[in-house]
């Protein structure tokens, strides 16, 4: 390709440096494991008590996760503290079917499923029940998730529709990020890393008891990383930083109440990284520098009503403000009523209400972003689920609709149905079908945007569609889940989803004035297959193996223009496949060692693919290794190298117009001290 940068090369010096860091990483595995089998359990639960751990985002109510009539894994807190993570997006790479990628800066592609993009619009998620999916431009800001990675009690990530229960745009997949309880963070804690290409990250915390029955925390966190670098090795120019302050407080009452009241306020820069180019005009639409700010209120009430039912009212109010492509301010309310109760002897039944309304507005110097550029909209929602257990309660039938109207007034009615069944005490099958939908975002209606031309460089106007309606998807799930004896156990899933509606575009040029016009259309529809397997083997008391393998294949098609880009983006943006494994071995004494080896297939077709060599991303080996050590029940100390496996890498290109840029390697120090 005429013009197309160097693809980035590993020197041998950095070659050698990643053999010998693997190497020693295997060796130490290999030493640990005899001393693992003859040392007694420490602090690894029991396959048994991993399988059957409690899990809420499936039904809405607690049950096994052995039991979920869904593709669940959860991340757990020891699963979060042993992966070296610094931030919420690479915690997410250890849950098998999710796409992590980075584009640059703090900016990073996460989906389930495929249709990867720097705001993936198919996954809905939640931190504490509160949505941080954003409708005026559709998919979720993972640079303003900022959260205390400690104060994380476990992460549901749950693969396939979710849309019945947790309403639209939970098409591919929903992530329920759970925080720990106020009650469970009595006490002081701090953290602080430092490294390269990490800049300093610091937290701390703070938990009291309040009274005979509640809790409070106060928590405050600080991070920074270093500027990433181009295809051609220079700097980015895309560093950022971001702070985060909040509270939670937990009480429970007499009578079977209880509430809880969290805030929190946030702020940072984007990290993007700006290089404008002639072949892609959205980048001319970013700002050199951006920025974000925000804060929230949440709050709780729950009553049990009796054994097995309970009502529950959620309220949330949240507001931020983002400056990147233009200055959007963005403010919503959400309100949600919920009841369980059973229905006879062998049924439950969840149902619950939910309304929210936003408001956001554009401004910006340079151009118009939405037309209007204000907008005020409200959506409501009904939604139930009943279970039903058949031959005493070996097979469980489930059924479910959600009826919702949408921002823009229309209909959308998502329902599933599911069965699971218990051949024996350590085998489950289930299969379910489920419809769900993405509903419209301001930009896919409203975008308004447009630039002159720049000498033999055409203008770009970026038109929105007052048509253009809700994505549909209907997914078909067959599962398996077997504990063999007390080491092994395994799940594995394949699917096959049929979509319609989907967004592409529509491109044209007009010459007075010289302008490429591109306006967004429902003129896409076809399928997505695959297979999902994860495995768990404890191989001792104190050795864990976890694997899990991906295989993913998507046939779409343009309508209007078959072949064109939007349809090779759409397929081509996800690899194929995705395969890791993860070993935490206690070694004795306080210490432990962790790793994680992980590969990404290739990007066919990434997006703005003629700003990348060969118009592909390489396939890549990703490596992680943990040295931990304890030195007492206050002290922790760990030393973390993450991307061992390259000097720097190309993962991803933004369909936005982010610059691209390489994910590097990176090597921290890490001390944690509870007091």
């Amino acid at each position: 390709m005429t013009g197309a940068p160097r693809r980035p090369r590993t020197t041998s010096h950095a070659r050698r440096a990643t053999i010998s860091a693997l190497a020693l990483a295997l060796a130490l595995c290999l030493a640990a494991a005899p001393a693992a089998h003859a040392q007694a359990d420490l602090a690894d639960a029991r396959l048994e008590e991993l399988m059957t751990m409690g899990v809420t985002s499936v039904a809405r109510r607690p049950q096994a996760l052995n039991d979920a009539a869904a593709a669940i894994h959860v991340i757990t807190a020891d699963d979060i503290r042993r992966s070296g993570a610094t931030r919420l997006t690479q915690v997410l790479a250890l849950a098998p079917g999710v796409e992590v990628a980075h584009v640059s800066g703090a900016i990073t592609a996460v989906t389930v499923r495929g249709f990867n993009q720097q705001i993936a619009n198919k996954l809905l998620v939640l931190v504490d029940g509160r949505s941080v999916y954003t409708q005026a431009f559709s998919g979720v800001y993972w640079d303003m998730q900022n959260l205390m990675l400690e104060d994380i009690e476990r992460i549901e990530v749950i693969r396939g529709p979710g849309s019945t229960l947790w309403g639209s745009n939970a098409v591919n997949g929903v992530i329920n990020i759970i925080t720990r309880s106020a009650r469970d963070t009595i006490g002081g804690f701090g953290t602080i890393a430092t490294g390269v290409e990490e800049r300093t990250h610091a937290g701390l915390r703070y938990g009291w008891r309040m009274g005979e029955y509640g809790a409070m925390r106060v928590y405050a966190k600080r991070e920074g990383y270093d500027a990433s670098v181009t295809l051609d090795g220079r700097g980015a120019g895309d560093a950022f930083r971001s702070e985060r302050i909040g509270l939670r407080g937990d009480w429970d009452l007499p009578h079977g109440d209880r509430i809880t009241l969290a805030a929190d306020h946030y702020r940072g820069g984007v990290g993007v990284a700006y290089q404008p180019t002639p072949t892609v005009p959205a980048s001319r639409l970013l700002s050199p520098s951006g920025s974000f700010q925000g804060a929230f209120v949440l709050g709780r009430w729950q009553r049990a009503l009796s054994l097995g039912s309970d009502v529950s009212v959620q309220l949330y109010h949240e507001t931020f403000t983002r400056d990147e492509y233009s200055r959007i301010e963005d403010r919503t309310t959400d309100i949600e009523l919920q009841h369980r109760t059973p229905v006879g002897d062998t049924q439950d039944l969840v149902w619950g209400v939910n309304w929210r309304h936003r408001v956001d507005a554009s401004t910006s110097s340079r151009f118009d972003v939405f037309a209007p550029a204000t907008a005020d909209q409200s959506m409501f929602s009904i939604y139930g689920q009943n279970e039903t257990r058949l031959l005493q309660g070996k097979v469980r039938l489930i059924v479910g609709a959600r009826i919702e109207n949408s921002y823009w007034n229309r209909w959308e009615l998502q329902p599933t149905l599911r069965a699971i069944g218990a051949p024996d005490e350590r085998t489950r099958v289930w299969a379910s079908y489920s419809r769900a939908a993405r509903t419209p975002s301001r930009l896919d209606r409203d975008a308004a945007a447009r630039l002159p031309a720049l000498g033999v460089t055409p203008g770009v106007a970026i038109h929105g569609n007052p048509e253009f309606r809700s994505e549909r998807v209907d997914t078909f799930e067959l599962g398996w889940r077997r504990r063999i004896g007390s080491q092994l156990g395994l799940d594995a899933t394949v699917f096959h989803s049929r979509y319609d509606r989907l967004r592409t575009l529509r491109n044209w040029v007009t010459f007075s004035p010289f302008t490429a016009n591109v306006q967004f259309t429902n003129a896409m529809e076809g399928s997505t297959s695959g297979a999902e397997l994860s495995a768990l083997w404890t191989v001792s008391p104190r050795w864990r193996l976890v694997g899990n393998l991906t295989l993913f294949n998507a046939a779409l098609h343009d309508l209007d223009t078959p072949g064109s880009d939007a349809e090779g983006w759409a397929k081509g943006a996800s690899p194929r496949t995705q395969a890791g494994v993860s070993s935490y071995i206690d070694l004795g004494q306080g210490w432990s060692l962790d790793t994680r080896l992980a590969y990404v297939g290739a990007l066919r077709r990434p997006n703005n693919e003629s700003l990348v060599p060969d118009a592909r991303v390489d396939s890549y080996l990703d490596a992680t290794v943990r040295v931990g050590w304890r030195v007492d029940r206050h002290l922790e100390l760990a030393l973390v190298g993450r991307n061992l496996a390259a000097a720097r890498r190309l993962e991803f290109v933004s369909e936005l117009g982010a610059g691209v840029t390489l994910n590097q390697r990176s090597v921290y120090l890490k001390a944690s001290y509870a007091f």
